[in-house]
């Protein structure tokens, strides 16, 4: 099994307040979660269990060693293709990423917000999904599409801000995999954008290609959350955007 890192900064929310997904409570203990310590609480992370079932991962939350906001049931139990599981409330600190892990400076030549602190989990929600993490388990559509809804639905609880979107393995690269090479990112990411609201300032023949390079952070529109997709590009706009272009296939390079 290969690792996923990925690392998105998604554009801010233009829609109304979006409803949770469909879901069941199975309330994670107290003894693992705290409060959060700062914020804002901008960054969702993309996990996999490493485990065959749901109740195999909450008994991880039962012994206070970790926890997650979300749960996602594999395809032979009983909640898939209809709830996900919610662990932990929002407001509160899931145990999903090693305390002592940083959080990134830049990427893409953006300056992220509160960069190089550590305690990610404050700043974070934790969706997990179960999977075995095999190489021979593959995550079904269902578990693609109600992750995305679920990224939406925190998006939109903070619609001034561009979330960020990473997978355990961009984070903590030395000793994790997740959600590994067999997770579909592309079609992830699809997902999240068919689910996102209309761009009132850019056409509609030219929205899925705005929304795609928008969602890869090549070009991420104004701090007023507008696109201005009628307006020429500047040569110093179009510098920005070529860098950010050049850094993401350097990124996406193969190893020699």
């Amino acid at each position: 099994m290969k690792a996923l890192p990925k690392f998105v900064v998604l554009p801010k929310w233009g829609g109304g307040r979006n409803e949770p997904p469909p879901h069941q409570w199975w309330h994670a203990p107290s003894k693992s979660y705290n409060r959060r310590e700062y914020g804002p609480t901008d960054t969702i992370v993309i996990h996999a269990t490493a485990g065959s079932s749901s109740s195999g991962a909450m008994s991880v939350t039962n012994a206070g060693t970790a926890s997650w906001h979300w749960l996602i049931p594999d395809e032979n139990e009983e909640g898939h293709g209809q709830y996900a599981h919610r662990c932990v409330a929002d407001d509160k600190k899931a145990w999903h990423v090693l305390r002592k892990v940083y959080f990134p400076r830049i990427y893409q030549g953006i300056a992220l917000r509160n960069p190089g602190h550590t305690d990610i989990n404050s700043r974070a929600y934790g969706i997990e999904i179960v999977n075995a993490q095999t190489g021979r388990d593959p995550f079904s559509d269902w578990q693609l599409r109600i992750t995305a809804q679920i990224v939406n639905y925190h998006r939109s609880l903070h619609p001034d801000i561009g979330m960020y979107l990473v997978t355990h393995a961009y984070l903590d690269p030395g000793r994790k995999l997740d959600p590994g090479e067999q997770f579909a990112w592309e079609r992830f990411l699809q997902y999240i954008r068919e689910g996102e609201a209309p761009m009132p300032d850019v056409d509609e023949w030219a929205a899925a290609d705005v929304a795609a390079v928008k969602a890869e952070g090549i070009m991420t529109g104004y701090a007023d959350g507008t696109f201005r997709g009628r307006e020429p590009v500047s040569r110093q706009e179009l510098a920005v955007v070529i860098a950010r272009l050049l850094t993401r296939m350097a990124e996406n390079a193969p190893v020699a």
